[in-house]
């Protein structure tokens, strides 16, 4: 069962980022650069959850964190953004705090919310003006 979850968040990562610069997000050098990191990042994560490697898991969190406050970071400065980045790093801390727990379920769930968050961004930044939340 973890297995399975974790593979389709791993999967869901790769396409992601690997999609949505080039269709409809002009993302200068530094943004390519940044959301490369970040894809690498996220695959690291995802390798220290399959070992059990928990202090891995909190340095690589905590090298995410610190790259989602780089100015390559921001594709848009829309309140939206702003707000779904911030969903995408409260899951980054969720994801190391538990593994400093040690809680291998609580980290694994958290690492799916950021990729849930990863994803639901790059197809509001693919088109800004379909993707509206209900209400505002």
């Amino acid at each position: 069962m973890r297995w399975g979850a974790i593979t389709v968040a791993a999967l869901a990562v790769w396409i992601t980022v690997g999609s949505s610069v080039g269709r409809g997000q002009k993302a200068g050098d530094g943004t390519r650069a940044v959301m490369a990191a970040k894809l690498r990042l996220a695959q690291n994560i995802l390798e220290g959850l399959t070992h059990e490697d928990f202090p891995y898991i909190v340095r690589q969190a905590s090298q995410l964190l610190t790259l989602t406050r780089q100015a390559g970071w921001r594709a848009l400065e829309q309140p939206e953004y702003l707000r779904r980045s911030t969903d995408f790093r409260q899951a980054i801390t969720r994801v190391a705090d538990a593994a400093g727990r040690r809680n291998l379920d609580a980290a694994t769930l958290g690492y799916v919310q950021m990729t849930m968050a990863c994803i639901n961004c790059h197809k509001y930044v693919r088109n800004p003006e379909v993707d509206r939340p209900l209400g505002r």
